[in-house]
């Protein structure tokens, strides 16, 4: 089932930076949320309607067990919107305080692919046999976002620049101040005044449109009926809208697969075993009959991420989570791409934890990688 969640209210996601009661006074939040904050929303509004069985939550017999998120994505005037691909940087050569301006009030961010240069001829210590490089000085899309056609020309190989749009766009910064009472007097607890970073979903309405241009979260998930309702999202359990979407299709098949060269994008973030940055090659590639070469990797900045159990009362593991965005370059060895995309096409999430919360959710791309390799002029 494909659904929306519409804000109604402000929004809080803690980020994974702890936060300690008269230790600390900043709490800073984050946007996108981690996957899991829709699958705990999803699990706890089947319970709010079926209340006789909350004692079987996290049992063998957790009647929501079986519910795994397959998507997520990013709505606005009805079209998705992806997280950007990591190897589509902003040239900042290019761009003068006018140009940047005019980006800012159009939505609208020019970005062009990273080329690569082989480690044997730049000192270096990277892991992989090629690094991402670019002739001018450039920058990442900060919270960028493609649209649904702009990921299509990307997994098809079709794309030396493209235009992109960031969060923040859509978002209104709306900082709380409080400070604690104390539990036994009621009064102003001395030390403990505190910032939450709160965030709100603009309503950008364009000339005759009956809907805002609101930021929309869509998600696909299977294994729960469900009767959509509200739903508290984040720290602060604010009010969300849930209700289903059957208008929005996220099928961008490939229809020009490269002979030998691909790419693995990540669409949220991923945990891989012992803190790892990359897939685990062998549980996805090895054990197909796949002979692959991660020839060359664009990784952001690693996540925390936790959350809290409920039935525990006590905070769940933290794990280190690769950022959605994220690109693995590949060279297979012994099949084509064609084929390779066709025995991963049902494999839905490479993350090795927490998979069915929402991890590690993943596509295939083309990529004509001889033609990225920069040659010095």
């Amino acid at each position: 089932m494909k659904i929306e969640f519409n804000a109604l209210d402000s929004l809080f996601f803690k980020d994974g930076k702890p936060f300690s009661s008269g230790l600390d006074n900043w709490a800073d939040g984050m946007f996108p949320p981690s996957p899991s904050v829709f699958y705990g929303a999803l699990r706890s509004l089947y319970f709010s309607q079926n209340m006789n069985d909350l004692s079987k939550a996290n049992q063998p017999n957790d009647p929501t067990k079986e519910l795994v998120i397959t998507s997520v994505n990013y709505a606005v005037n009805g079209k998705l919107w992806f997280p950007i691909p990591m190897d589509l940087v902003e040239d900042l050569t290019s761009k003068d305080v006018d140009i940047r301006r005019e980006e800012q009030e159009d939505k609208r961010y020019k970005v062009k692919h990273l080329h690569f240069f082989n480690q044997q001829e730049v000192a270096t210590n990277a892991k992989t046999p090629y690094i991402g490089f670019y002739p001018d000085k450039i920058e990442t899309l900060k919270e960028g976002l493609i649209s649904e056609n702009t990921l299509f020309d990307y997994k098809n190989g079709e794309l030396p620049e493209a235009y992109a749009t960031k969060f923040s766009d859509y978002l209104l910064e709306e900082p709380k101040i409080g400070i604690a009472r104390d539990k036994f007097t009621h009064t102003a607890a001395e030390g403990k005044l505190y910032r939450v970073g709160l965030m709100r979903i603009k309503d950008d309405y364009e000339q005759d449109a009956l809907e805002p241009n609101q930021l929309k979260i869509v998600i696909d998930f299977e294994g729960l009926d469900l009767d959509l309702n509200n739903v508290k999202l984040g720290a602060e359990g604010k009010i969300a809208q849930v209700r289903q979407n059957t208008t929005l299709v996220n099928d961008f098949k490939i229809n020009r697969f490269t002979e030998k060269y691909f790419k693995l994008v990540l669409h949220t973030p991923s945990i891989f075993t012992n803190d790892a940055w990359k897939p685990d090659q062998k549980t996805l590639f090895e054990e197909r009959g796949i002979d692959v070469e991660l020839i060359s990797a664009i990784v952001g900045k690693p996540l925390r991420i936790g959350g809290f159990d409920m039935a525990k009362r006590q905070p769940k593991p933290m794990f280190s989570a690769v950022p959605a965005g994220s690109v693995y370059y590949y060279k297979a060895k012994n099949k084509t791409f064609e084929a390779i995309h066709e025995q991963l096409k049902d494999v839905i999430s490479v993350s090795n934890e927490r998979t069915k919360e929402g991890f590690g959710l993943f596509s295939l791309a083309s990529v004509d990688f001889e033609q990225l390799i920069y040659k010095k002029p």
